[in-house]
This record gives structure tokens, C-alpha cells and sequence, in this order.
């Protein structure tokens, strides 16, 4: 039984980020070292081709009867729609599959599960009575044995590296201008880059892996909560290796109550990173309930002073997600075994072959294209050649 990972996701097409996103489904190996970077497509369609729940249930009925059959481990003996197989699939009807495979994990951001499973909180009970209760489409994958809202993953480059990881960062690095001695907040965010540039520098961090820039909007935007405004892979290699350090230097270590609080955000934000890059589990989950705790602690010292403050040190909902990675790290689960690192490069070869020049814009033509043109470029792999492969060789006699 070959486990399975399935992961969706939109990327914008023709350049445009208001024009339309062409969505992608992709089905990839997390348990074989030779093709687990592999990611083969089963879908794309146009977004604004797609017609709501009507269309989403469409494309997911036919790849809960393919999954079925292919966890069954024969071929199918009719189409998904009860109608008849083509002349190819019907000399085939019933016969055994080579190999049988279960889906165990669904990957995507949480917009994704929004619009293509509907889902509420990842925690919630009952999760299927709750999609009826609130009359959302109950998509056909969760009618596949074992597959429920525990296989939709947290991912942490969506729950951390864009989320908590970059909150703490935004947060930290504010409390760090106030207390930069230059006048003007250009020129304090310009002092904090040239020490975090230094500390690049001192720690061999690659430039592909540097923040670009840091400027105060990188910090905090106008009118909004505090947030580090970069990639997500910068983000991690910034709260690993420069943001614990850069704190120190500023002896908040050694300050008031509240100090020592931002200290130990960013003192409990580098172990969390560290234990997940190593992966102790244990001490990957110890680090990050106490960055948890902390961060609330905080968010609760600023609703004292100002009841009305809704962005200082306010706790997001990817706070309570990622207790739920932490979870599944205490079982044994790797963080990087389910992030979504590998998808989002794929995303951006989708994004590449759409590329249109003019011609018929009708539904289905150009993502038709996409699949072909993948099917182009990319060598499909066989399972079969590659046992072949690593199968000993028996001596001669």
C-alpha cells in the first residue's frame, strides 16, 4: 500500500494579480526517496471557469473514484458517473493494479480548504455534520476510508514562516526601533539593518537566504499589527540565525519585566526553528508552547494597558494552528514531511506553462495545454522500472 499526498493551490496567471489564478491539484510520493520531490499534476482549471461548489464536487468525484480504485487495487468496472468505460478502461474492468495506494495527506493553505472542502477550525468536532449544519458541499475525498479533517495539514511555512514567525519577528524588531537612538523611524530602521546585515555576515548566512531590505514599512505598515514583510524562507533563516542575537546586543535580556518578555518571544521563536530544522520533538514542542505562552502573555499585558488595542501583540489564528503542529511533531511527524515548500515551487511552473499569446479563451482550452505541455517536459516515472533498478544483481554462475 503506497501512501499518497494531494496538495492544492492557485497561482495567478497572464501576470496579473486581479485577472484570474489558474487552480492546481497535484498528487505527490511523501514515502519514496527516489520521487517524493516529484509532484504530478491530475487537474487545473481556470478560476474564474469555476461555477462554486458544482464545479469543485465535479473534479473531486472523479478523483475519490480513481483513489478508490486504486486503494481497491483493481481497475474500475465504470465511470465515476455509473456511466460505461471507454474500449480502452473496459479490457481492463476488474483486472488487479499493479501496485494499491491510500491517501494520507491533504495540503494547501487554509484559503484553499476554505473554497475547495469547506472547512471550519481544523480543530472542530464532528467535522462533516458541521459542513452539512452550515450547508456547505461535503467534498467526495472525505468518503474515502480514513480520510478526514486529520488529513488536511497544517503546514508550517503557511502557519509559521507567514504567519507566527513572522508576527514575532514584526513585533520584536518594532520594540527594537523604539529604542535605536537615531530621530526619525527611516533612520532607525536603517541602523537595525545595517546590525542585522553585520550579523549576516558574521554567521555565513547565504545571500539567497538574507532578507533583501529592511525598511520601517518591512516592519509595520500604516494603520496595521507588526509583521515582517518578507519571503517565507527568509523568514525562517531570520528567525533562526539573526533575530535571538540581534536582541541580545540590545541587552533586553537584562531590562524591565516586559523586556525580558520580548526576549524570550524571540529566545523561544530560534528553539522552536531550531528543534523543528534538527527535529526533537520533544523540545520542538516544549519551545514552541512556551513561544505560545509568552506571545499570549504579551498580547495580554497590551489589552491591560489599552482595552481598544486590537494590533499590538494581538494573537492571529495561525497562533492556535500551530499548537496543532506541535501536536503532530509529539507524534513522531516531521514538520518538513507535510510543508508545502516543494508545492509552491511547482506552482510557479504551472504558472509558466499557461502563458498565453492570444487565441480562444474558452473553458478548459488553455489548462488542457498546461497538462500537455507538463506532460512534455517532465519524464513520468515508473514505479515498476524503478524496483527494477535497485533490485541486486544475483551473480553469474
Amino acid at each position: 500500500m503506497v501512501p499518497l499526498g494531494m496538495h492544492g493551490d492557485g497561482v495567478p496567471v497572464q501576470g496579473r494579480m486581479n485577472q484570474s489564478t489558474c487552480d492546481f491539484i497535484t498528487i505527490n510520493l511523501p514515502a519514496s526517496n527516489a520521487f517524493q520531490a516529484k509532484r504530478v499534476p491530475i487537474t487545473c482549471v481556470e478560476s474564474r471557469f469555476v461555477a462554486g461548489a458544482g464545479t469543485i464536487e465535479a473534479v473531486q468525484q472523479v478523483i475519490a473514484w480513481s483513489l478508490q480504485s486504486l486503494g481497491e487495487g483493481r481497475y474500475p468496472g465504470c465511470r465515476h458517473d455509473w456511466g460505461s468505460l471507454d474500449k480502452a478502461r473496459q479490457a481492463l474492468a476488474g483486472r488487479p493494479m499493479a501496485a494499491r495506494a491510500a491517501l494520507v495527506q491533504l495540503r494547501g493553505d487554509w484559503d484553499w480548504n476554505c473554497k475547495w472542502f469547506g472547512t471550519p477550525q481544523w480543530n472542530e468536532a464532528e467535522f462533516c455534520e458541521s459542513l452539512r449544519a452550515r450547508k456547505k458541499h461535503v467534498s467526495p475525498l472525505l468518503g474515502l476510508p480514513g480520510v478526514c479533517n486529520k488529513t488536511m495539514k497544517p503546514d508550517w511555512m503557511h502557519v509559521v514562516d507567514e504567519g507566527c514567525g513572522g508576527h514575532a519577528a514584526g513585533h520584536v524588531l518594532y520594540e527594537l526601533l523604539q529604542r535605536c537612538p537615531d530621530r526619525g523611524v527611516e533612520k532607525k530602521a536603517a541602523r537595525l539593518w545595517e546590525e542585522i546585515q553585520s550579523l549576516y555576515k558574521a554567521k555565513g548566512i547565504p545571500a539567497c537566504r538574507r532578507l533583501p531590505k529592511l525598511t520601517a514599512k518591512d516592519i509595520v505598515k500604516p494603520g496595521k499589527a507588526p509583521e515582517l514583510s518578507a519571503k517565507a524562507a527568509e523568514t525562517r533563516y531570520f528567525c533562526t540565525n539573526v533575530l535571538l542575537p540581534l536582541v541580545e546586543s540590545k541587552g533586553l535580556q537584562e531590562g524591565s519585566l516586559h523586556d525580558r518578555a520580548v526576549y524570550n518571544v524571540a529566545r523561544y521563536c530560534a528553539q522552536m526553528y531550531g528543534h523543528m530544522e534538527d527535529f526533537d520533538s520533544k523540545k520542538l514542542q516544549k519551545a514552541g508552547e512556551k513561544f505560545i505562552s509568552q506571545y499570549l502573555a504579551l498580547e495580554a499585558e497590551a489589552q491591560h494597558l489599552n482595552p481598544d488595542d486590537s494590533q499590538t501583540w494581538r494573537a492571529k489564528p495561525k497562533l492556535h494552528l500551530l499548537g496543532h503542529l506541535l501536536d503532530e511533531a509529539r507524534k513522531g511527524m516531521h514538520p518538513k514531511d507535510f510543508w508545502n515548500y516543494r508545492d509552491e515551487t511547482e506552482g510557479y511552473t504551472f504558472q509558466k506553462l499557461f502563458f498565453r499569446q492570444g487565441g480562444l479563451r474558452a473553458a478548459g482550452l488553455q489548462t488542457e495545454k498546461v497538462l500537455l505541455r507538463w506532460a512534455h517536459e517532465e519524464p513520468f516515472f515508473s514505479l515498476k522500472e524503478q524496483l527494477a533498478q535497485s533490485r541486486p544483481q544475483l551473480p553469474k554462475s
